[in-house]
């Protein structure tokens, strides 16, 4: 199989170690080097020689994005901070990579959207163990009812029982 090089045109000069080479080959899908680059562009018309760089690398790039990124923008860096807590403000245990889906369900869930909480929640202090689509469940079938455990979780997050 064959795979496509890039060249970033700007980056190339006589050195050519200073080009900004890409290779889509499976086995590389990244930057490169390539020893006979000189010879491929000169194949190609483009003669090394003499040229000048005029744009920068994909390197450099990301060196000055990283001096220049202003990172207390999405921190707290200098703040003071208020803990909160009480219903609708319990958070949820991360296990892994499961941020993304805890932001979601705590979204959902968590008295965001009315509609569900209302649903699946229960009120501010409520009883966590006492809701409508818990009744008539045997405990052996809960484990296995995504309603009941729907309505467990909204439970927990919407009562701060937990909080």
């Amino acid at each position: 199989e064959r795979y496509p090089l890039v060249v970033k045109l700007g980056t190339i000069t006589e050195d050519i170690d200073t080009a900004d080479c890409y290779s889509y080959d499976k086995t590389e899908d990244g930057p490169v080097k390539v020893p006979t680059l000189a010879a491929l562009l000169q194949k190609r018309g483009i003669n090394v020689a003499g040229m000048q760089k005029t744009v920068k690398s994909t390197a450099e790039l990301e060196v000055e994005l990283n001096a220049t990124y202003a990172f207390d923008a999405i921190t707290e860096s200098g703040s003071s901070l208020v803990p909160v807590s009480g219903p609708g403000l319990q958070g949820l245990q991360n296990l892994g990579s499961s941020c993304y889906v805890n932001s979601i369900v705590q979204m959902l869930l968590g008295g965001t959207v009315p509609e569900l909480a209302s649903r699946y929640g229960t009120t501010a202090g409520g009883d966590v163990a006492r809701h409508p689509l818990l009744d008539g469940i045997a405990p052996r079938d809960v484990t296995t009812d995504i309603l009941a455990q729907t309505a467990k979780l909204s439970c927990a997050l919407t009562s701060g029982t937990f909080a």
